[in-house]
């Protein structure tokens, strides 16, 4: 697959502050982005789509019992649709690498292995932070990137696409073998709510242990960084 951007996290103490803020699995909508949902053409009457910019993944071990050991696991990422329209979709594929020579477990989480993924307000470049509702019951401002969760455990997706409930993580670790690679492709639909221009982020952390080891004392930590820029033509 085509590679994103790959670079480490510089300090683990702010990528841990970073990780809890914005939730085991979770992205970002930029503040200063159109209120609503777009519509489908620009006021001189062009078809109005959203173009993929400036994306970047970086990736990094927040804990392990072997500190100074070679990583177990790699992360990578990459746009493979960069237009979001009415029509179709844009999308990103997340990739996770085993490049131990023995299997690994992944810790079982609803959705396998990144999860289910969201975005909240954040800026690239910056650390994310994660408004996850107000006083006023305000909804968050985030949008949900797309997958058949269904398929995987999870039950209806409600509020206007926003909120995915009521799934059921697997019962036992993912297994990923020595040398193997898995792929999850989750897409950008224009009817999302939520979806906007603006700058974004999603991260998540992945708790994961060799095969004979009891606990899951080393994790990965990665992220992806893009922004949405309107067009009309």
């Amino acid at each position: 697959m085509a590679r994103g951007r790959i670079g480490g996290v510089a300090d683990p103490t702010d990528r841990r502050t970073y990780l809890r803020a914005a939730g085991t699995l979770a992205g970002a909508l930029a503040s200063g982005a159109l209120s609503g949902c777009l519509g489908g053409t620009g006021g001189d009457g062009g078809e109005r789509y959203l173009v993929v910019a400036g994306f970047t993944a970086s990736w990094a071990r927040v804990e392990s019992p072997s500190p100074d050991a070679p990583p177990r696991l790699r992360f990578d990422a990459a746009p493979v649709d960069e237009e979001v329209r009415a029509d179709g979709p844009g999308a990103f594929v997340l990739e996770l690498a085993n490049l131990a020579e023995s299997p690994l477990h992944l810790e079982p989480v609803p959705s396998p292995p990144f999860g289910v993924v969201y975005a909240v307000v954040g800026r690239v470049g910056g650390t994310a932070t994660a408004d996850l509702g107000s006083e006023s019951g305000a909804p968050s401002p985030r949008f949900l990137l797309w997958r058949d969760y269904a398929a995987e455990g999870c039950e209806a997706v409600v509020d206007a696409g926003r909120t995915v409930t009521g799934c059921d993580p697997p019962t036992s670790p993912l297994a990923l073998g020595a040398g193997e690679t898995v792929t999850r492709r989750y897409e950008l639909r224009w009817e999302t709510d939520g979806l906007e221009p603006g700058r974004y982020v999603a991260a998540g952390e992945i708790p994961y242990r060799g095969v004979d080891e009891a606990a899951y004392d080393a994790s990965l930590a990665w992220r992806i960084q893009f922004a949405l820029r309107e067009r009309v033509e």
